[in-house]
């Protein structure tokens, strides 16, 4: 899920430096090729038509440099929360498929493109080893939703961090979580970059949005079995439990979003 995560992120910096005409101050090519290999961007199939769809980019390169030529405006990453199986988003993420909850949208104007990494494609007779993105929406009314800026979902992440490190001091069987809350918002402060300058070089995006981006990914607690998500407890920790977990993955959403966005603006 990480991996998804950086991917979108990653595709929303890399796409506005490149609208915005900054990628001759990165090596954009680079970047791409590191984070964003193996991409393809397809078109949708209209319902009830069969068939392969068609390919709007083979590579991210080629979407990346096709937005620029285009003239879009801004590339902004919503979240758009997932309603299948039956379970708390921040359990879902843990299954094949279930976390699929983030959108791309391509703004032009008075219209956007709106898309996501989870085409079906079953049937179509279209293999592919590649990451696919399909267009959902093609020039519709641009989406609405408010996100916090990079300064307030810092505040709140910071503040559910520290919440869940005191929490998980409290319980013996969680203790060993401490430092790995503590850690995570110890990045909220640090000048040094945490991930590779192949993901977040010097300066494509301001350094509290790098900050924000690099803390929500190593807050990342959330899998299957040994994860913080196959913790239990008895009685109203339980309850405190669950609103923390399910509070930590909203403000970890939000701050990738705030951290991502800050590079349209």
């Amino acid at each position: 899920m990480i991996r998804e995560l950086e991917r979108y992120v990653a595709l929303t910096i890399y796409a506005n430096t490149s609208i915005r005409g900054r990628s001759s101050g990165f090596d954009l090519d680079r970047l791409v090729a590191d984070r964003l290999y193996s991409i393809e961007f397809l078109d949708s199939l209209p319902e009830g038509v069969v068939g392969a769809p068609r390919v709007i980019a083979t590579s991210a390169e080629a979407w990346v440099k096709g937005l620029a030529e285009d003239r879009a405006e801004s590339v902004v990453l919503h979240r758009r929360p997932a309603n299948n199986l039956g379970l708390a988003e921040h359990i879902r993420v843990a299954f094949r498929g279930g976390g699929k909850a983030w959108l791309l949208e391509v703004v032009m104007g008075d219209s956007s493109d709106v898309y996501s990494d989870e085409p079906d494609l079953e049937g179509t007779g279209y293999p592919s080893a590649k990451t696919r993105f399909t267009r959902l929406q093609k020039q519709v009314t641009p989406l609405t939703g408010t996100y916090p800026n990079v300064s307030a979902a810092r505040e709140t992440l910071d503040l559910t961090l520290r919440d869940l490190s005191s929490f998980a001091s409290c319980h013996e069987h969680a203790i060993h979580w401490v430092d790995n809350f503590n850690s995570a918002r110890a990045i909220l402060y640090n000048d040094v970059s945490q991930t590779s300058d192949l993901f977040l070089p010097p300066g494509i995006v301001a350094n509290d949005a790098r900050q924000l981006i690099e803390a929500a990914l190593g807050s990342w607690v959330f899998g299957g079995m040994g994860s913080w998500n196959d913790m239990a407890f008895q009685g109203d920790a339980q309850e405190e439990y669950d609103e923390l977990t399910r509070a930590l993955h909203e403000a970890i959403c939000h701050a990738l979003a705030a951290g991502a966005n800050s590079s349209a603006l």
